[in-house]
């Protein structure tokens, strides 16, 4: 929401996170109203990110809009998840970050001590990295028509 360009897979991992929060609480972790509500709810339960914490939202105007907000503290999620295996709290705790460089990966999830008992690593697949030449049009976007970007985007998928 605050670097809607930069999506990585950070972002899903954030998801996942999220997803089993979800589970354990059999209601939504975090129901925004709308994205700055949803900011807001954010911050109350992680805190307010304030100083070096601040330095992975790339864009200025978002940096300075969270300056603008109420300082929160983080909650702690053993008081959220009173119920949960400590192990799956180390595990929401490592997903559900601000920072997406310190987010787990999904490689380091599998390893995570939560799952161990679930994991069948002979089955399990991973995926290769996007080759250099992958369909990028963020360059383009701004001299394209959107009949030109559909067919492109079309193109890509069917290739």
């Amino acid at each position: 929401m605050l670097s809607n360009s930069q999506y990585s897979k950070a972002i899903d991992m954030w998801s996942v996170g999220c997803i089993l929060a979800e589970m354990f609480l059999r209601i939504p972790l975090l129901p925004g109203r709308d994205y700055k509500n949803q900011i807001h709810l954010i911050f109350e339960l992680l805190g307010t990110p304030r100083g070096e914490e601040l330095n992975c939202v790339k864009s200025r105007k978002a940096r300075e809009y969270i300056k603008t907000i109420r300082t929160f503290k983080k909650i702690s999620f053993k008081k959220i998840f009173r119920q949960v295996d400590p192990k799956a709290i180390d595990l929401l705790e490592r997903l559900i970050t601000f920072d997406p460089a310190v987010r787990l990966t999904a490689e380091q999830c599998l390893d995570h001590p939560y799952v161990e008992t679930y994991r069948a690593p002979e089955e399990e697949i991973c995926c290769p990295l996007v080759p250099k030449e992958a369909f990028y049009f963020d360059e383009l976007k701004g001299s394209l028509q959107m009949i030109d970007m559909k067919r492109l985007m079309y193109t890509e998928v069917i290739s």
